[in-house]
């Protein structure tokens, strides 16, 4: 094992100087199957694959935070326009009925993946500042797998 088993993780104290820590995605996103919310045409959000490779984190976590803003969008209009439809509305009522918490009758669930996918979302974004926060003042926070654990290294090439 390359770095150490007591790493401290990711969202924890870090004390002064450290330079590696364990990231546990688990604890912040897991992959949710829109197929258990009756979706079966509709792709999902896996957050580990966006850690599967080398790289820096913050870079990939900024990406999950904009895949997961879009895929909001995404269904947030599925939902608009299935309102549309049930109640033979332009989507701008539609949107607005949606706001008013009309959701459509036949397609409840994906008013469930929305509602998760927003949580999701959120909690993208605290990982974003968590990750921020343990990368400190340095330039890179690599990310790099060891014995099938995520570890997150900060790297300053500006103190050689």
């Amino acid at each position: 094992m390359k770095y150490p088993e007591n790493s401290p993780k990711i969202g924890g104290e870090y004390p002064d100087g450290l330079m590696v820590f364990q990231l546990f995605i688990e604890e912040y996103l897991v992959y949710i199957d829109p197929k258990d919310f009756k979706l079966k045409d509709q792709k999902g959000i896996d957050p580990v694959y966006y850690f599967i490779t080398s790289g820096d984190a913050i870079s990939k976590t900024e990406i999950l935070c904009k895949d997961y803003v879009n895929h909001c969008k995404e269904i947030f209009d599925r939902i608009v326009n299935f309102i549309a439809m049930e109640h033979k509305v332009d989507d701008i009522k539609a949107k607005q009925m949606f706001e008013d918490g009309q959701k459509p009758n036949k397609y409840k669930d994906i008013c469930k993946y929305y509602e998760t996918m927003l949580m999701y979302s959120k909690n993208a974004k605290i990982l974003l500042d968590d990750l921020k926060s343990a990368r400190g003042e340095n330039c890179f926070f690599e990310t790099e797998w060891d014995n099938h654990k995520l570890f997150c290294i900060a790297k300053n090439p500006r103190n050689r």
